[in-house]
């Protein structure tokens, strides 16, 4: 209907003591129709309880409502079912005037069971790319199947969860886009030029979270977001910094950040801390557990991001602070980082490209530039090279290098120190991919070794995957490498002919179980992520299309009783010590402190 969106269902906490799980719900309506204050009925073991909607903000006349559900876990799991009214009669949106919806909540012991997905959308709708791969249905069509046949009990999103990239083709920007470097740069921005980037972000999450399968999706699978570059528009917090600071840029960022925690977060800026507990020094980081097991840590990498750093010291602390208050009962930490810590080097000069961004300010090189043809080829709308702030935005830029060495050296210490299974869960790239940080000297088991942390890339559920061209010059350009004197990393050769890289839309579907399914043995369990690849046969089809191929990475937990057996031997037998690694943790760098990035925690 157009006077109305949603539902849209958000996981807000699950608390694995208390064992109190809590959603939120989300409805967009037009109160221009519907002028009543809202109701959420959800029943849950029989009781029905009635939720009055929280008006979080207007939008010209559309209305945010939050319905915010709460229920303890029972012995196993069960259906909310959830139903939305105003006043006078229900909300039926697209299904009818009395539709009923449901989520499943987990049992209180039971493993979760759910998914991750990431890069849900195009640049471009209007390009043969879109009708060629079905748009973002074929995939969701597939979640929806897993959950009829299994239920998810969350979806996480890791990135891109949308393209707001043509925010740039509203005609008062496109004006601005025209202007000079130095008048960009300084330019400031119009009441004209806000009201149209609002109206953008707001008509763009709107229509997308609308979409077929997708919004079935959002109204039957709680969701768990984080942003990436895309959700602001290409590229954010890679650019030069006179304009990446210019009041344009941040006055775009302020609109896509307002409709990214309405639609994604169900809060807003003022409240988003208190209501949600996201953290952060200006960023937007979370915390939640999925069942006893596992955790699941969300990494803003885009609020704070610049040339420079990608998160603040501050927001390390604190993220550090929260890993080590982890429940005791945790085995597997899942750190989301929408970017992969660990992918294939761009073989690219980063330098050369640099140098172009620097001639691109100046006027006489940039006509040059143009009279060439060079300037259309190698430079996108803002006057830097198009594949910058790609090479900037990956964890091997070189000015991210001692971040990312810092963040994996303390992520494996508190793996030593907290007995913790580290694995990081990536998006971004459009293809999917497994890699791993491991010790060196190597040790003959992954089980008792405290840094060997697994990514798991999943990209993308709905772009188009890269070229072949481009899969196998990164395939080539893949080498194990070192990231300190006792960690080595590697991207493993998981997919048919050996590749590295896997060029075909998919989302990883999580759960826990033994590595072999027919052995029951909870000491055993280790966490599996199954990238479900989408059938190149049957590619953009939902009617008829071929069941997605599989691909499985078992990742064990940490069980440090092996190692003290290897410590011990060392001490009786010092011939062990050139075959283990005798380095502690506590020898490593860690997240904290350097003359670059002054951080203390």
């Amino acid at each position: 209907m157009d006077d109305a969106a949603g539902p849209f269902l958000r996981h807000q906490s699950y608390d694995p003591v208390t064992e109190l799980y809590s959603v939120s719900c989300l409805v967009v309506s037009d109160s221009t129709i519907h002028k009543a204050r809202p109701t959420l009925d959800y029943t849950f073991q029989g009781k029905t309880t009635t939720v009055k909607g929280d008006l979080l903000e207007t939008v010209d006349s559309w209305q945010f409502w939050r319905f915010d559900i709460s229920v303890t876990c029972r012995d196993a799991e069960a259906l909310v079912e959830y139903k939305l009214s105003f006043k006078r009669w229900p909300i039926g949106f697209w299904r009818g005037p009395t539709q009923t919806w449901s989520f499943c909540v987990p049992g209180k012991d039971q493993d979760w069971h759910w998914g991750f997905y990431s890069c849900n959308g195009f640049h471009w709708e209007d390009r043969p790319e879109y009708e060629e791969y079905g748009g973002i249905a074929p995939l969701w069509s597939d979640v929806l199947k897993r959950h009829s046949d299994r239920p998810l009990h969350v979806m996480v999103g890791g990135g891109d969860q949308l393209y707001n990239d043509l925010v740039w083709d509203e005609e008062v920007n496109k004006a601005w886009l025209e202007r000079g470097w130095d008048e960009k740069c300084s330019a400031p921005i119009t009441e004209e030029q806000e009201l149209a980037t609002c109206q953008y972000y707001f008509n763009h999450y709107k229509r997308h979270w609308s979409s077929e399968y997708f919004r079935d999706a959002l109204a039957s699978i709680p969701q768990m977001m984080m942003w990436d570059d895309h959700d602001i528009f290409d590229g954010w917090g890679s650019y030069p910094d006179k304009l990446q600071n210019s009041p344009v840029f941040q006055g775009v960022y302020s609109a896509a950040r307002r409709f990214y925690l309405l639609f994604q977060h169900h809060t807003t800026v003022e409240r988003a801390r208190e209501q949600n507990g996201l953290f952060g020094k200006d960023g937007y980081c979370f915390m939640n557990y999925l069942g006893k097991k596992v955790a699941l840590v969300g990494l803003d990498l885009r609020s704070e991001r610049t040339k420079r750093v990608v998160m603040e010291p501050e927001t390390w602390a604190m993220v550090k602070q929260r890993m080590e208050g982890i429940q005791d009962s945790v085995q597997h930490v899942v750190v989301l980082s929408t970017v992969p810590v660990l992918y294939p080097v761009v073989p690219l000069s980063e330098g050369t490209l640099t140098r172009i961004s620097g001639m691109a300010k100046s006027e006489v090189l940039t006509k040059m530039m143009q009279m060439t043809g060079l300037f259309a080829k190698v430079m996108n709308e803002f006057d830097t090279p198009d594949l910058l702030d790609d090479l900037l935005d990956h964890w091997t830029a070189d000015t991210h290098k001692l971040e990312r060495k810092q963040f994996v050296a303390t992520l494996q210490t508190l793996s030593y120190s907290k007995k913790l299974r580290v694995t990081f869960l990536c998006g971004d790239v459009h293809c999917c991919g497994i890699g791993r940080f491991y010790s060196y000297p190597k040790l003959r088991s992954f089980v008792r070794d405290h840094r060997y942390m697994p990514q798991v890339i999943s990209s993308a559920i709905g772009n188009h995957p890269p070229p072949n061209a481009l899969m196998t010059l990164l395939g080539f350009s893949s080498r194990s490498k070192m990231v300190n004197h006792h960690t080595r990393t590697k991207m493993v050769k998981k997919f048919p002919g050996k590749k590295k890289l896997w060029p075909h839309r998919n989302w990883a579907e999580v759960f826990l179980r033994c590595e072999k399914e027919d052995v029951e043995d909870e000491k055993k369990k280790g966490l599996v992520f199954q990238l479900r690849c989408e059938h190149p046969d049957t590619k953009g089809k939902v009617e008829g299309a071929k069941d997605p191929m599989t691909f499985e990475e078992f990742v064990p937990r940490y069980d440090p009783t092996k190692r003290k057996l290897v410590d011990k031997a060392k001490g009786r037998f010092p011939w062990l010590k050139g075959i283990f690694s005798s380095r502690t943790p506590s020898d490593e760098p860690s997240l904290p402190h350097t003359d670059t990035m002054n951080m203390a925690m």
